[in-house]
């Protein structure tokens, strides 16, 4: 990369955070005791985490999209993000819901839903992906963001894969198939966990 070609990259990343921090900064703030508040539901919440993607991370998925600075707002949806990691699968229409209550926060879960949990990806990655709007007081628009729902146990298989292919550029389909196989055996345990769930409670309301 020549001088010119580094002084536009600079520059692009520069306007970038600047859109960042002008648009999004303020909203993550807004939204990072809102999200978390539901971490007081400790029966079905394990934690929640936050991040507001930086400015290097925004500009690779501009390229890799071929998306311009003019489409930004309108292509990349997930600058804010925030992942809820829940004990059981079954608890998942419970999180939609407590979401739908909190203030400002309107999601849109007939449309704008990636469903990696039904439908997991060829490397065996699950999580529920949905993309939301958060409007604030004084905001003449809502700014979008995402939130993935996923399993204790689907962070644990996503936490352990990343450490073992992060430095790889492409995985092959012979690992893949591992990762997948992995990834199968602990939905089993998510679906068998629900199902002893529901069978302790039942006997458990039969003993009131």
């Amino acid at each position: 990369m020549n001088s010119e070609e580094d002084k536009f990259s600079e520059e692009y990343l520069i306007t970038i955070k600047h859109i960042v921090d002008k648009e999004y900064l303020g909203t993550f703030r807004a939204l990072v005791p809102l999200i978390t508040s539901l971490e007081q539901r400790k029966e079905i919440i394990d934690r929640v985490e936050g991040r507001l993607k930086d400015a290097e991370s925004i500009k690779e998925k501009m390229v890799q999209r071929g998306i311009g600075l003019e489409q930004l707002r309108e292509k990349i949806l997930d600058i804010i993000g925030f992942r809820i990691i829940i004990h059981f699968l079954s608890d998942v229409p419970n999180i939609i819901a407590l979401l739908r209550e909190l203030p400002g926060i309107e999601l849109n879960t007939d449309q704008q839903v990636e469903d990696y949990i039904a439908r997991p990806q060829a490397t065996g990655y699950r999580s529920l992906h949905i993309n939301a709007l958060y409007q604030q007081a004084g905001q003449d628009s809502p700014v979008p963001f995402e939130i993935q729902l996923r399993t204790a146990l689907q962070h644990a298989w996503a936490a352990k894969s990343h450490l073992l292919v992060y430095k790889v550029d492409e995985i092959s389909e012979r690992w893949q198939k591992h990762f997948r196989i992995l990834s199968d055996q602990l939905h089993l345990a998510d679906e068998v966990a629900d199902l002893l769930r529901a069978e302790l409670n039942s006997e458990t309301a039969g003993m009131v």
